[in-house]
Formats: C-alpha cells, sequence, structure tokens
C-alpha cells in the first residue's frame, strides 16, 4: 500500500514536468512573436523600422578604434537592459567587463566567451545561438582568413541557425566575413576625434564615425550616416 502511495506521489511529481507537444508549440510560437530588439541606435533601428528584426545575421566591419565595439556594447546596453540574455564570443580579446558595465550592460545577463581561436570561436558562435541568446555578438578580432569559400559556408550556416532560433547575430571584423550570408551590412570608417574643454586642457570625448549600412537581403537599401561614438577607454572605471 505505501510502494503505491509512493509510486503515485512520483509519478505525479514527474508528470508536472512534462508538457504536452501543443504546450511545446506554443512556447516556439511565443518566441517567435518577440518583438525586435529597439537598440537606440538610430540607424540600425530604422534598418527594420523601430528595431533590429529577429533572426537575422548582422555583420559589421571596420579597422581598429573605428567604432565597433561600441556598436556592439551599446547594443547588448540595450538587450541585457530589457532583460535578454546576451552572449559576447571574444576572439579577439578586446572585452574589458569593466568598460561594458560602465556603457549599459547588464552583466549578469551577459555570457563571455574568450576561445583561443576562430574554430573554436564559430562552434561557440553555434552552440549559444542553439540554446536560445536574444543578441549574440561574434568579435573576430583583427586577424582572419581570407578564404571566400570558408566563409561563404560559415555564413550560411551560421545565418541559418540565427533564423531557426530566431535571435540576433553580430559578427564583427575588420573585413567581410559572412559573405552574402548577412542580412545586412555595417562599415564603419573615417574616425575623427571629439573634443572637449579649452585649447590646451583639451580631453578626448568620443569618435565621429561614418557609418554606411547596407541592407542586402529583402528591400534592398543603403543609407550613409555619421555617428557620435564614446572612447570606451574614458569611460569611467
Amino acid at each position: 500500500m505505501e510502494i503505491s502511495k509512493s509510486l503515485e506521489k512520483s509519478s505525479a511529481s514527474f508528470g508536472s514536468k512534462v508538457v504536452s507537444a501543443s504546450q511545446l508549440l506554443t512556447s516556439l510560437e511565443e518566441r517567435k512573436r518577440k518583438p525586435p530588439l529597439v537598440t537606440n541606435i538610430v540607424p540600425l533601428d530604422q534598418l527594420y523600422h523601430g528595431g533590429l528584426q529577429r533572426g537575422t545575421l548582422i555583420e559589421f566591419t571596420g579597422a581598429a578604434s573605428s567604432g565597433r565595439l561600441a556598436l556592439g556594447l551599446a547594443a547588448l546596453a540595450a538587450a541585457t537592459q530589457s532583460g535578454e540574455s546576451c552572449a559576447f564570443i571574444d576572439l579577439g580579446d578586446h572585452l574589458d567587463p569593466r568598460l561594458a558595465e560602465a556603457a549599459g550592460v547588464h552583466l549578469p545577463r551577459l555570457l563571455w566567451l574568450r576561445p583561443s581561436d576562430l574554430k573554436k570561436a564559430l562552434l561557440a558562435t553555434e552552440m549559444v545561438l542553439a540554446t536560445g541568446f536574444g543578441l549574440v555578438v561574434l568579435d573576430l578580432g583583427m586577424d582572419i582568413p581570407s578564404s571566400r569559400d570558408l566563409s561563404d559556408s560559415i555564413g550560411a550556416r551560421l545565418s541559418l541557425t540565427a533564423k531557426a532560433q530566431n535571435n540576433i547575430l553580430f559578427v564583427m571584423g575588420p573585413c567581410p566575413f559572412c559573405a552574402r550570408a548577412a542580412d545586412a551590412r555595417i562599415t564603419l570608417q573615417g574616425a575623427r576625434p571629439i573634443w572637449t574643454g579649452k585649447e590646451g586642457e583639451r580631453l578626448l570625448a568620443g569618435l565621429s564615425v561614418s557609418v554606411q549600412i547596407e541592407q542586402r537581403k529583402g528591400t534592398r537599401q543603403t543609407q550613409s550616416v555619421r555617428l557620435s561614438l564614446p572612447v570606451l577607454e574614458n569611460l569611467p572605471r
């Protein structure tokens, strides 16, 4: 009798953890209906009329000190502050958590991975995309292989994974890496210093950067704007 009651209790407890197929489908549909991610970076938000569309791959290209990291941190700040779980795959070893926090990133919602080579970085990116992080940023650093065939296949796989999981992937590097797979490409160049203070006591406050945004899929369009970005090294630590 006691054994029977124990089995019934165990069965009831196990049953509370099991969901039906219809419940799973409902959960997936709710995930697909998540609203666009508003980054508060006007040119990016205007790309899809009010925020970044889910299931997209956006590529950022630019030389060192072009503002790539600042844009990435601004998007991560907006995402984590709105409750999104995000990931930063840091192949270039560029991220300083103190600067990220000063830029507005909510660190408890950020997974920071520091792979030792490109292969591990790409594997890590696919893994975190598959687990459902809302925004994933892959920083490739400054040394990228130039094989077009390799880039085409990798970019296509990353794009498909982002679409399947309905999340957003940023790929950041010095030159195009995802080839034709990117939904949009952001090119940063022509950085100019922004100074504050009087002559002889001036401080570097930020960078004025020329940003070219090319939407490569859907309604194709290209626009060029200038953005003012903070110099991350000058943010309070």
